[in-house]
């Protein structure tokens, strides 16, 4: 019986790692796709400011 519930813990803390590691990883997915939209936004804005100066 002991040996059951110490191969169930180790079970639980497996799955825990794995949806500390999933949530990991979402959170590093949406840092990207904020940095790539933000950094799109800026290069739009300094284009814009590039053309007004031009004129």
């Amino acid at each position: 019986m002991l040996r059951l519930l110490r191969i169930m813990h180790n079970l639980q803390y497996g799955a825990s790692l794995v949806e500390y590691g999933l949530l990991v990883l979402l959170i590093a997915l949406v840092a990207i796709l904020a940095v790539s939209f933000a950094g799109d936004q800026n290069s739009l804005l300094y284009s814009e400011i590039a053309s007004a100066v031009d004129h």
